[in-house]
């Protein structure tokens, strides 16, 4: 306990943070040189190596101690869960990019299933502990971990830790755990959806709504409204006398099971660039952790660069990238169309070629 409150409030980690999000570019070197070639100094690789394994080396230490879910109690125990605790803290002070890294590297590692089988077996094993507490304080709300002292509260807290664990994964990385769940056997996948549809959802959906609120969308083109009665969320895009509208359809046990996207009014959209669109908010939300602020953001912008003239990019039928936020820059001398730098550098390594991806011309800069 004591490791975990220094390292959380080291000061050091804001200036380590910034160092990561400069050093940002590195990573993605080969990719940004079909756009700007530049190198990397020399004398960078190995800080940059240093500080990107930092969150990598967290996660390794949490899983490498991970226990049987039947364990109640013990120090070991304790320690994964707090470890993990600053892994999710520091993904919540991380660039877009950076936190993207990281959950690629918890998927491709399977390092969160077992932290989310752990915490919700203290869950299900204790649930009358957090109902005591309340949902909202015991999912929301860091324990106080000074009670871990008390033999008649220790528990209790521990089950209150896993709760804020829990509810923190879910919060950070809903698509790695909709791939957990749907791994679940049928008896343990009706609770948690249970336990997602009576407690978590209705607390994600609230916040994401506000969120919403608070991001000041509705201006001259862009009204967004949203209810946790009806679960939808209804944005409105005003263009002279055109309007378009789309609605997000948030199902009960959201985010274990994928939001619907509905467009109620698209005046003037062909139905392939509407299932483009669609594919592309679909794909943010399910694959990529975004939020539903981020879905609406995500088509007001495609629907921004439509009406200014820009083309979506013939590989991922999108005009703003989903990683990196880029507009299709790089054109084909031939053809003549354009395409994200990272979309064109994917096909590239995939294909083994050279070539535009629709014309086959050969490539060239």
């Amino acid at each position: 306990v004591a490791a975990y409150r220094l390292l959380s409030r080291f000061y050091l980690a804001e200036k380590l943070l910034k160092q990561l999000d400069a050093l940002d570019w590195v990573g993605v070197q080969r990719e940004q040189e079909l756009d700007e070639p530049s190198s990397p100094s020399p004398s960078d690789g190995g800080i940059t190596d240093s500080l990107r394994a930092l969150p990598k080396r967290l996660v390794e230490q949490a899983h490498a101690s991970t226990l049987p879910a039947e364990v109640v109690m013990s120090t070991e125990s304790l320690g994964v869960m707090l470890a993990w605790k600053l892994v999710l803290d520091f993904r919540l002070r991380c660039s877009t990019r950076l936190q993207g890294n990281l959950s690629t590297f918890l998927r491709q590692r399977s390092l969160l299933p077992p932290l989310l089988s752990i915490t919700f077996a203290h869950i299900d094993a204790a649930w009358d502990e957090l109902s005591s507490v309340g949902a909202g304080t015991a999912l929301n709300d860091m324990p106080d971990l000074g009670r871990l002292n008390d033999e008649e509260h220790s528990a209790g807290t521990m089950t209150h830790l896993s709760g804020h664990l829990f509810y923190s994964c879910v919060q950070s990385f809903p698509a790695l755990v909709r791939l957990w769940y749907n791994d679940l056997d049928r008896g343990t996948a009706n609770k948690v959806e249970k336990f997602a549809s009576e407690v978590m959802s209705p607390l994600l959906l609230a916040r994401e709504i506000s969120v919403i609120q608070e991001a000041s969308l509705d201006e001259e083109e862009l009204s967004v409204r949203g209810s946790t009665k009806t679960r939808e969320i209804t944005a409105a895009y005003t263009k002279d006398d055109a309007v378009l509208e789309i609605v997000l359809r948030v199902p009960p046990a959201y985010p274990l099971r994928a939001v619907e996207v509905d467009g109620t009014r698209r005046v003037g959209v062909s139905e392939g660039k509407w299932k483009k669109w669609a594919l592309s908010m679909r794909t943010l939300l399910d694959y990529k952790d975004g939020s539903l602020l981020d879905a609406v953001l995500l088509w007001k912008s495609n629907v921004d660069q439509v009406f200014e003239g820009v083309e979506e990019c013939p590989i991922c039928y999108t005009v703003i990238h989903l990683v990196n936020n880029t507009l299709p820059r790089l054109s084909c001398h031939t053809c003549r169309n354009k395409f994200h730098s990272a979309c064109l550098y994917k096909w590239f390594h995939t294909s083994n070629k050279s070539t535009c991806p629709l014309c086959q011309s050969p490539w060239y800069t």
